[in-house]
């Protein structure tokens, strides 16, 4: 395995990952993201070639897009009785947990090494409107 760190764009960073059979993965620490997977000389991943399209979270294609993967109903949940309102990005419903989804984000950089990439980002108690602190760790092998 073989791994190449480059720079992409102005706020983020590309990571090659590549094995000994030309199988290939290209993430970004932005929003956490696949930005394509070459596998026999295909790429089977839709992913965007300008970083820009990530930090505005286009699509969030490839990407880990938050606390919620897909539509909150009125952007608003109950737990124990106590409402939760989250921002409406899609109608009157929440996407993807909002316009500041983690797939916009930069994610930090916690470790690289040959066959693996590791992400991280701190969602803090109300960050987007959810209760309770999370900590999160997407790691690439």
């Amino acid at each position: 395995m073989s791994l190449i760190k480059e720079r992409f764009g102005d706020i983020g960073m590309k990571y090659t990952l590549e094995n000994v059979k030309g199988t290939r993965l290209v993430l970004t620490d932005i929003g956490a993201s696949v930005v394509s997977l070459i596998y026999r000389g295909t790429d089977v991943v839709l992913g965007w070639d300008k970083p820009e399209n990530y930090s505005r979270a286009v699509a969030a294609m490839g990407a880990t897009v938050g606390r919620s993967c897909n539509r909150i109903a009125g952007a608003a949940f109950a737990i124990g009785g106590k409402t939760y309102q989250l921002a409406k990005n899609d109608g009157e419903n929440n996407l993807h947990s909002g316009p500041d989804g983690y797939a916009s984000r930069v994610w930090q950089t916690v470790e690289t090494v040959p066959d693996a990439v590791t992400f991280f980002l701190d969602s803090p108690d109300g960050d987007q409107g959810f209760p309770g602190r999370l900590e999160i760790r997407v790691t690439y092998r």
